[in-house]
Parts: structure tokens; sequence; C-alpha cells
């Protein structure tokens, strides 16, 4: 009963990897067994987004069919083998380690310790696959043209053999032959080393620029005219049998293009291999980012708990599965044996109080055909990552079954993050939630909103080699793909489950609050709203966001339930915080939900599972009972009872039920059990 802050996860980090349902088997129909309990929270519960990674190992996989210019990216080893068996595709894939540059960027982002995307932006592709130092490319390349210009040509094949060997990936292969190409054409079509451009700010006006040009890499040794035949015919044989021969080929023969002047060769070899390269980075990251996204949920979920005593720190159960995994009767019921099994017991140390639900249906993201078309360029929003009503309210009729409370946010996307909401309003997140108000599982429901950016761009452009041409004495700019990649977003249910699982822990709060902490009780009863405590506990989440207007707040405080963050001072703070249900007149805090739900399972601890014979003696007021300690401790921020509130209770042995109410303030909220 002393763990009141562990939460559980509804998603899928690795596919390939246990999940929940695997571990319990149809036969366990009482229950699940101890051991496997133990199995379960030993491979799945973790402390750390560290821990995470290292029981999960998540990966992306991705598969280039080199010779139709051909990719598949996918999270799934199960689906990367079979493409790999079908043949003519080179599959690698990349472990997601907790030094990820990606990765490590973005956590420094978290913590403020990285204030701008102009980094990332710039160095995207170096940042998603380790591209080799084009310095160095260049001097191997040189090496070689060098050695055969003085015919030795021995040594020119070992070079190249070890060439080839060292850069023998399609990624980094498609990657050269880009950037070498387009260094190649640059050159050719330089007159007089001026270089004449177009360059169009946002609103499309054009703007005539001069620049002078660089000559082609640090000017190539060239071969004479009469040996580049021999040269190519060379190339062949020694490539013939390697893998990915055409695309070494192509990069070798690109000094021929360029000393016979043939400019619309190398253009050819440039937008085809420019084309093959976006769709490859492109497809990686529609694939990576989604992954990260739920990484750096973890990992702010656990950021949230900034103290270092061996004190209550939360603990995060990865279910490893999703609300659409639990369509199936049978995983239904496997869960409910799971969690019969935890929350259903008397004894127990694995009780669930919270869990995490992210990428809610949200009416703002635009995702219709799953496509969202960004300028020139489209990105998708795959709709698999995102959790109809129907699925989420299958999961939650469950998990309140056993008395979770639930934290759900809407799938990340411009509508749902902060800078939307200042500028648009709450409208649509107000006509989100009247699916589930009302519902008999709204009281444990708490939509979290709204999402945070890590940049104040949603979108960043991709700045892969952009070249323009000069012909016929008029500028153009030579038509290619843009390419945009949507940002990530921390979806708020992460952070607000961080904040109230570090909040349980006495030791957290006394730090904040230092001699008004009662250290012996956990702090299911801490009220984020009274004595203005929510702003001595900001999130820990440095995010730039829009300040809202009175008018705004003021629509916040009477129309939304739930979590709500909102800037203040430059620190983010929860300025709401209640249930989706008016059950009692009215809105009610998560605290008072989550006190009745902790008195509840005290009871049926001290009264070995709700015992008729017991339930009037738990009420008892009599000197040291437990009932009697919560009023004479009153003064504390974090006691059960505060000063002058009261718990009562009324026993029908007849209909074999109790219910017992608890007046907070002005507010009085009952609860049913069940007698054994």
């Amino acid at each position: 009963m002393e763990q009141t802050n562990r939460t559980i996860l509804f998603e899928e980090i690795n596919p390939g990897k246990e999940n929940l349902l695997t571990y319990i088997h149809d036969s366990s129909k009482e229950g699940v067994t101890d051991e496997t309990l133990q199995l379960i929270h030993n491979n799945l519960e973790v402390s750390s987004l560290e821990e995470c990674i290292r029981k999960l190992q998540p990966e992306i996989y991705l598969a280039l069919d080199g010779t139709n210019k051909k990719v598949i990216c996918t999270t799934s080893r199960e689906e990367i083998t079979t493409i790999g068996q079908s043949g003519g595709y080179e599959v690698c894939s990349t472990k997601i380690h907790e030094d990820y540059p990606l990765l490590r960027y973005y956590t420094n982002m978290i913590k403020g310790e990285t204030n701008c995307c102009l980094e990332l932006e710039d160095n995207i592709t170096q940042l998603l696959f380790p591209f080799p130092d084009e310095k160095e490319v260049y001097g191997e390349y040189s090496h070689i043209l060098s050695l055969f210009r003085n015919r030795r040509k021995k040594e020119a094949e070992k070079a190249i053999k070890k060439f080839v060997e060292k850069y023998n990936n399609l990624v980094i292969l498609v990657y050269l032959v880009v950037l070498f190409s387009s260094k190649e054409l640059e050159a050719l079509e330089s007159e007089d080393d001026v270089l004449k451009i177009i360059v169009k700010d946002k609103e499309n006006i054009q703007t005539s620029i001069e620049k002078v040009s660089n000559a082609f890499l640090y000017k190539h040794i060239t071969i004479p005219e009469k040996s580049l035949d021999k040269y190519r015919k060379w190339i062949d044989e020694i490539l013939e049998e390697e893998q990915n021969g055409e695309w070494f080929k192509t990069f070798f023969y690109i000094v021929m293009h360029g000393q016979k002047q043939d400019a619309d060769t190398i253009r050819e070899i440039y937008y085809q291999s420019l084309e093959f390269h976006i769709n490859i980075v492109e497809s990686y990251w529609n694939q990576l980012r989604p992954l990260l996204e739920k990484l750096l949920g973890i990992y702010t979920y656990f950021a949230q708990y900034t103290v270092d005593a061996e004190g209550m720190k939360p603990k995060l159960l990865i279910s490893n599965i999703t609300p659409r995994d639990l369509n199936d009767i049978k995983a239904r019921e496997k869960l409910r044996l799971f969690l019969s099994s935890t929350n259903g017991k008397v004894f127990t140390e694995h009780i669930i109080w919270y869990g995490i639900i992210p990428h809610m249906e949200y009416k703002g993201i635009e995702n219709s055909g799953g496509v969202r078309e960004r300028f020139k360029g489209s990105n998708k929003l795959l709709l698999n990552d995102i959790n109809s009503y129907e699925e989420v309210e299958l999961l939650a009729k469950i998990l309140t079954e056993y008395r979770i409370q639930i934290f759900f946010s809407p799938v990340s996307g411009e509508h749902s993050c902060a800078e939307w909401i200042a500028q648009n309003g709450i409208e649509e997140w107000i006509e989100c939630q009247e699916n589930i108000v009302q519902k008999e599982y709204a009281e444990y429901m708490y939509p979290c909103f709204p999402n945070f950016a890590l940049s104040s761009n949603t979108y960043m452009e991709v700045d892969i080699n952009i070249r323009e041409s000069k012909a016929e004495d008029s500028l153009y700019r030579d038509t290619r793909k843009q390419l945009w990649l949507r940002n990530c977003t921390i979806e708020a249910s992460y952070v607000a489950a961080g904040i109230y699982a570090a909040i349980q822990c006495p030791e957290f709060l006394e730090k904040h609050f230092p001699r008004r902490i009662n250290k012996e009780t956990p702090g299911v009863s801490f009220r984020i709203h009274e004595n203005q405590s929510y702003v001595k506990l900001p999130c820990v989440l440095k995010t730039g966001m829009l300040g809202y207007t009175d008018e705004l707040l003021s629509d916040i405080e009477r129309k939304c339930c739930g979590i709500f963050f909102a800037p203040y001072n430059n620190r983010l703070l929860i300025i709401q915080d209640c249930a989706m249900s008016k059950m009692f007149g009215l809105r009610n805090s998560l605290s008072m939900i989550q006190t009745l739900t902790y008195i509840e399972r005290k009871m049926r601890y001290e009264t070995q599972d709700f015992k008729s014979t017991l339930i009037e003696q738990f009420f008892q007021k009599r000197p040291g009972s437990l009932i009697g300690k919560w009023e004479k401790s009153g003064e504390y921020y974090n006691s059960i009872l505060k000063t002058g509130e009261t718990i009562q209770y009324k026993l029908d042995k007849d209909n074999r039920e109790c219910v017992f109410e608890v007046t907070f303030n002005d507010t009085t909220c009952q609860r049913t059990v069940f007698l054994n």
C-alpha cells in the first residue's frame, strides 16, 4: 500500500518484445500467479527511461531496394524479416540507445539546455544516420583517382576495395552520390565564378542575389580525356560482383561526366538520387518521430520527480500494448485477470494507481486519408497511432473497475499544442470531451491539455543541397520536392501523470513545503490548488509558450475538465485539476477521488476484503484507530482528513453493501463497497 504512484502506460514501445498480455495464459482463470506477476514486473516495470530502453530495446528497421529505389521502414522485426526474405532489399537497423544523438538532443531541450532547433534543422540527416565526413571521403576518392592517373592500378584497386568495404551502406552511398553530384553540377554551371540565384521569401516576393560559387570540392584531380573509357571499364570490372555495385559505379562515374561537361547526365543523377535520399529520410523520420515521442514522454514522466531521496520514486509499468490491442474479448479478459491480481486483492505490493493513454482521437487533427500537405511536401500522420473513442472507452471501463485514475491526451499535432489554444481558444477540445463527460467511468478520467511542442516551429524544413541555376539569361529555381518534417511533441498525459506520481512521495512534498507535510502519509490527499500550492510545483519541461488572455483563462476555468497547463512567469503550471464527472453536484479534484480510493483500499486491507464483521470496527474512532489518527493529524497538506473534515458510513447488511462518505470542505463525496 505504500507505493501509491505505480502507473501503467498503454503504449507499444517494441512490437518484437513480450507485452503484458503474452505473459498471461488463458488457463489462469483464478488470477495471475505470484511468479507470473513477478516476471511481468521484472520485464516491463521501469524506474527511468534508461531502464525502459534496456528492457524493451526499441529499434528502427530500414529496407532499401537500390535498383528500384524503394524504401520500407518499420519498427516490427517480424515485418522486416518477411521483407528481407523476399529478396532485393538491403536491411539495416538502428537501435535506440541511451546516447542516441536525437534522443539526447531532445532531452536536453526538455531540461532547458538547448533553446532552439536551428542546430537540429541544419544537421537532421547527420543526426538520423552516421554519415561520414565529406572531407575524409573526398580525400580517399582523390587518392584513388591519383593512383589510376599515375598507372598504379593494383594499388588503386586495393584502395577501391577498401573504400567499398568502408561505405557499403546504401543509406550512406545514396547520400554521397547526392552530395558529390550536386557539387560537380555546381562547378559546371558556375560562370566566371559567379552563380546567380533567386531566393523567395515567405510572401513569395522574388529577390535576386549574387554569390561567389565554390569550385567542386577542394579542386579534385582530373583524368586525361583519353583515359576516361579505360577508367570506366576498370571500375566496371572491379565492382561487378559488389553489393550496391551500381551505386558505387555511379559514384565513381561522376568525375567522368564532369570532365566531359555532361551537365544533363549529372543533373539526372542528382535528382534521381536526391528523390531516393529524401524518401529514405522521410520514411525513417515517420517511424522514428512517434517512437521518440513515446520515449520522451517516458523521460518527462520521470523527470517530474526532482528529489534524490530514496523515497517513493515513481514506477511505470509499460504494457507494450495499445487500446486497439484490446478489441479482442480474450485480450480484455487477460487484462482483467492481471488487474484482479494487482488491484483486486488484499495483500499486494503491485497495486496500480494511475494509467496513461496517449494519442486520443482529436477533432482538431486533420487526418483524413492519413496525409497532411505542407507546401510542396507532405507529412504522413500514421492513423494506427491514433486511439479512437471506442477503443479508449473499452479500456477505461476495465481500468475504472479497479479504481485506476486515467490521464489521457490528444494525439500530437498543431491543434493540440499551446500556441494553437492561445490563438484559437478551447472549443475544439471541449467538443472532444463531450463523448466522455457523465459516463459511468468519468470520475476516473482526466483529459490533459495542451500538448507541448519542443520547438516554436511545428515543422522543420530539411535543406538537402538546394541548388539554383541560370539558363538563357533568366533566373529560375530548379524544381525539386520540399521535405518538411514534423517536430517532436510531448503529450500532456505523460507530464500530468509524472507530476501526480511525484506528489505521492512525502520527501518530494517536504522539499517544496517544509514542516507542512506528514512524512508518514503519501500524497493521495494533497490538493494542488489549496494554499496556491501549484505555484510551487512547476512542471519540469522547458518549452516556449504563448501567454493566455484573461478571457481564455476564464473559459478554461468554466468549461474544461481534467488537467490543464498554462504558462506563468516563464514556468509551466497546472491551473486546473478536476475529474470529468459532476456526480456530486460539483467538479471534484483528482485528490478527492484519489482519497476515496485510498480509504477504500485501506478498508479492504483492514477488514480482510470487506468482511461485514470488521467494517464497524474499522470506522470506530477509538484511540489508535486509523480514522482516529487521520482526524488528529489534520493540519498537514497531505492529511487524509484535513481539520474540520469528516467521514461517515452506512452499513446495509441485507443488501451486503457499505456506503461511506467524506466531506471535503463544502463538497461531500461517497463511495459504495460490497461486503464479502
